[in-house]
């Protein structure tokens, strides 16, 4: 990770490199680098801003248009497109203004069990309702030998 220096200028959000898809522990990480005082660790970086705020931001930007009309992302709000993911969490310390960070980062860390877009269950107890989770991990597998085929 290299300093970013038009972090104030350009609208920043937070992303993954694609080896894992849980944004809440890439903002972990991000958080963690930037205590290390590593190179790269920007020190004024709010990775609560880069997640909820700045990637609603940008992702209304880019596909409002394709949502049907005007709906922004990322809000619970009229006008909102309210996709939910909801934890079954018991926090172990109070939430507050001065503890949600590390509520979120660190208590955050699992795989929610109810999800909600476009006002319907997709995840319901941990498990997938509309579509079959061995089917997709077999057309995984098959997508992935025709894939690393063209390797050989």
């Amino acid at each position: 990770m290299t300093p970013n220096k038009n972090l104030n200028k350009l609208k920043s959000g937070l992303g993954t490199d694609g080896m894992q898809s849980n944004m809440l522990r890439e903002g972990k990480e991000g958080m963690l680098i930037r205590s290390s005082h590593l190179e790269g660790g920007e020190e004024n970086v709010d990775y609560m801003q880069l997640l909820f705020k700045n990637n609603a931001e940008i992702a209304s930007k880019l596909f409002s248009g394709r949502l049907g009309g005007s709906r922004k992302l990322g809000y619970i709000l009229p006008e909102h497109q309210a996709d939910l993911a909801i934890f079954d969490y018991l926090p172990r310390t109070p939430i507050s203004a001065s503890t949600i960070f590390g509520n979120i980062f660190f208590g955050l860390s699992g795989l929610p069990c109810d999800v909600m877009t476009r006002g319907e269950f997709r995840i319901r107890d941990y498990k997938l309702l509309q579509v079959s989770e061995e089917v997709i991990k077999a057309n995984a597998v098959e997508q992935a030998k025709k894939l690393w085929s063209n390797f050989d």
